[in-house]
């Protein structure tokens, strides 16, 4: 059986019960809203939860500015990125990824400079996540 967090209604916030799942905005987009009209404030959140001990604030803090495109803050994304790079958690490599290839939409050029002088630093599945669309769209023919 496939476990679903709204499928029990009754153990829901009343407000969640009536908003469709498909509609409800994941937190890493309400973040990134929160954030994105106050860089200093952007900034220091980002920076001091990317150093946490808590995967889930290093997490999001990688996350952040996942929907930015061209308004990315793209030394914020690196300084993000750098502290989780060495860990060994499924969900920090994937994360790492997610958010390069998410801003290989928007400057392709720049993750595959970034992956490459990383490549060893970067776990295969960061490496690989990023260059998905970089494959697919033939700026790349395979993983560092």
């Amino acid at each position: 059986q496939n476990y679903h967090p709204f499928r029990h209604r009754r153990n829901c916030s009343p407000l969640l019960r009536h908003y469709p799942h498909h509609r409800r905005r994941s937190p890493f987009n309400v973040l990134g809203g929160l954030l994105k009209a106050d860089l200093q404030l952007r900034r220091g959140v980002i920076c001091s939860w990317a150093v946490e001990d808590n995967l889930w604030l290093r997490r999001s803090a990688i996350l952040a500015q996942l929907k930015y495109k061209a308004d990315t803050d793209v030394e914020l994304l690196c300084a993000a990125i750098e502290p989780s790079m060495g860990d060994n958690n499924f969900f920090a490599r994937k994360a790492i990824g997610w958010a390069l290839r998410e801003y290989t939409r928007t400057d392709p050029d720049f993750v595959i400079a970034y992956v490459k002088h990383h490549k060893d630093a970067l776990s295969n599945l960061s490496k690989r996540e990023a260059w998905k669309l970089l494959i697919k769209n033939g700026f790349v023919d395979a993983i560092p």
